[in-house]
């Protein structure tokens, strides 16, 4: 069978607390970026166990697994994709984007969301890009300058959003 147990069906081991999301960085809020961006965060009611988190564009709600590797990045990854891959962003800006070119996207925008904050998993969202990239046929040079300042833009809504109030 493919999905042997729920989260609710296990226990956790002794010591291995998840990584909370808001206690990522002292330096930026995951609960104010959210509330800035006008993006709420749902339970997360996915039955794969592989899936990290999800996106739901239109509806500006996304979802992150309480089993995550990488919380914190599993969580810019949808915030972009929110941000980028609504229809109203779409028909804007980016009406011809394949759901390779908006992984990479998104994924672009959590790389560099992770390495302003210091925070884990530069490696795994390389991996990720480049897997994207190669497994659909596209290559680097399908990632063009447009979609570069598309990623630019969202990161720097996303850090502003979440840094305290100054």
């Amino acid at each position: 069978r493919r999905h042997w147990f729920a989260l609710h069906h296990t226990e956790p081991m002794a010591g291995a607390e998840p990584q909370a999301i808001e206690t990522a960085t002292p330096d930026w809020n995951a609960g104010r970026a959210l509330e800035a961006l006008d993006i709420t965060r749902e339970d997360f009611e996915h039955t794969n166990g592989n899936v990290q988190g999800y996106a739901r564009p239109e509806a500006r709600r996304v979802a992150v697994s309480p089993l995550a590797v990488n919380p914190a990045k599993t969580l810019f990854h949808e915030i972009a994709h929110v941000l980028l891959h609504s229809e109203q962003a779409r028909m804007e800006d980016a009406a011809d984007l394949t759901r390779d070119l908006a992984e990479v996207e998104a994924e672009s925008a959590a790389y560099l969301c992770c390495a302003v904050l210091g925070l884990p998993g530069l490696e795994e969202a390389r991996g990720y890009v480049q897997d994207w990239l190669a497994g659909s046929g596209c290559d680097a040079e399908s990632f063009t300058d447009k979609h570069a300042c598309r990623v630019l833009g969202t990161v720097d809504k996303i850090m502003k959003a979440g840094k305290p109030a100054t």
